[in-house]
């Protein structure tokens, strides 16, 4: 996380009475009532292109929501969206916004609830989940634990190689790129999966400001060191393909891109080794370590996405 948001975020903790408590995953974690809660904002020309079709705006408002709580492992139940739409934004735009939110949420069996319309400059589209622990138990970004493995869901820097596919008019040369971006996939199953597979507690979170945010902050969350082998992490052949085009180190998209939405999580053994890849493992110490051909690369120049720049 850029260290301007996380001050802010630090602020928030401070000033707001008894926020402290919740802040700190993707979603608030009611555990007494065993329910999860999170929201997630989409704003144009930050977060997407007005270029962008309105079916996958609905989709991906859904799919970045349910994200949070698949990040936890828990079961995603109920959806609210509030948008500021400006003119523009027709009946038929709205049609299809709609059809991409009932098939993203039909895939989880999440029902739209409600929300909030009102007139705005740009597109800004605010979505709420509402969630229930997956047998009363949840995983956190504090749970990691020295001897865990280093566990993720999926590919990495296919939705940064995506966006550079959509703003460089490519995408018909890299589909599977442009998908990762446009229409991401939540891992709810693969987040149930993995918890349901340990007595033990495990941490976990999405990849939404990219893979090594998530480990920075499960280290420092845990107070633990992370090591990572770079020549673990599952990419795509095309990605390096793509990397080479735009002129740009394809370790930075694997490492920074962000916007994958993949879930990196710590875990004992027994795992499912067929929706989780192994990069890693937890030691005793602090920070994150990572080794690509045996080699410590400079983490220092690594850049997420900043909120606030």
């Amino acid at each position: 996380m850029n260290s301007k948001e996380k001050s802010f975020i630090n602020l928030i903790k401070v000033y707001a009475k008894g926020a402290n408590k919740y802040i700190g995953d993707d979603c608030a974690i009611f555990e007494k009532e065993g329910f999860l809660v999170s929201t997630d904002s989409l704003i144009e020309d930050v977060h997407f292109s007005s270029k962008t079709e309105p079916y996958y705006l609905g989709w991906k408002a859904a799919a970045v929501n349910i994200s949070d709580i698949a990040s936890m492992g828990g079961i995603p139940q109920y959806y609210l969206l509030s948008a500021s739409l400006p003119r523009r934004c027709n009946e038929k735009w709205i049609q299809e916004f709609i059809r991409g939110t009932n098939e993203c949420c039909d895939l989880y069996d999440v029902q739209l609830v409600g929300g909030d319309l009102t007139k705005g400059d740009k597109i800004y589209l605010c979505g709420t989940i509402l969630g229930k622990t997956f047998k009363s138990r949840v995983a956190k970004r504090s749970f990691a634990s020295p001897k865990q493995k280093v566990v993720v869901s999926g590919k990495f820097g296919n939705s940064a190689a995506g966006l550079w596919s959509i703003e460089n008019m490519k995408t018909d040369r890299y589909p599977e790129q442009f998908e990762a971006h446009i229409k991401p996939i939540p891992r709810v199953k693969e987040g149930q999966n993995l918890l349901s597979k340990n007595k033990n507690k495990i941490a976990m979170m999405d990849a939404s400001d990219g893979l090594f945010d998530c480990l920075e902050q499960i280290s420092q969350q845990s107070r633990v060191k992370i090591k990572i082998n770079f020549d673990a992490i599952p990419i795509s052949s095309k990605l390096l393909v793509c990397a080479k085009e735009a002129r740009v180190n394809y370790e930075d998209w694997v490492l920074a891109g962000g916007e994958d939405y993949e879930l990196v999580a710590t875990t004992y053994e027994p795992y499912d080794t067929l929706h989780w890849y192994e990069i890693g493992e937890v030691y005793e110490g602090e920070g994150v370590e990572i080794k690509k051909d045996g080699v410590i690369l400079n983490v220092d120049a690594l850049k997420s996405f900043e909120h606030f720049c």
